[in-house]
């Protein structure tokens, strides 16, 4: 980066990875900065929905979804700030014999690859959601599913960063990037 500051990693991106990027190189006891146009969490991030099912997962994501529930259950603990992170599980229905079948089979890959996901009958899936019509033929239950909240999520990760000594620039774009003699420079444009 412009100026006198050396850092032994540069993270471009303020998002949920960058953060997760910097922090982690940062516990490893390097000398991190991370560089956002806009502020951490306000890109791709901010206009998730925070959605962590994995009843949505392609079956060879599954152990890695079950890892990452866990650090989602424990985020707050890991990152000193609660991250919103709730599970109150998910339902996916099935309205007719076609759909149902591709569920059945569906949710048997996911359920073989270590998800947790049931099977409940009708009377069962409207306690869970009263609202759920009587005219579904099928539906499938993950009680482990959840969300997390993107911004509550960039606040935590702020606090986290600074704590761990990342330099955080806000508001400023990357103009480019040079090569020099001992490693890389970072010349730092507006937003």
């Amino acid at each position: 980066m412009t100026g006198s500051k050396v850092f032994d990693a540069a993270v471009i991106g303020g998002g949920i990875m960058g953060c997760s990027t910097a922090l982690n190189l940062a516990l490893g006891g390097m000398r991190v900065a991370v560089v956002e146009r806009r502020g951490l969490g306000m890109g791709a991030s901010s206009v998730n929905g925070g959605t962590l099912a994995m009843q949505t997962k392609t079956v060879a994501m599954i152990p890695y979804h079950l890892r990452s529930l866990e650090l989602w259950r424990t985020a707050g603990d890991w990152l000193g700030s609660d991250v919103g992170f709730r599970a109150p599980g998910s339902m996916v229905t099935a309205f007719t014999d076609a759909e149902a079948g591709m569920q059945e089979s569906r949710m048997a890959a996911r359920r073989a690859a270590g998800a947790p996901i049931e099977f409940v009958d009708l009377k069962r899936a409207r306690e869970i959601e009263p609202g759920l019509t009587e005219k579904a033929k099928l539906v499938s239950y993950c009680p482990i599913d959840g969300y997390a909240s993107p911004p509550v999520i960039a606040k935590a990760y702020r606090g986290a960063l600074v704590r761990e000594g990342v330099v955080v620039r806000e508001g400023t774009a990357v103009a480019g990037i040079d090569r020099d003699g001992r490693g890389f420079s970072i010349l730092l444009g507006g937003q």
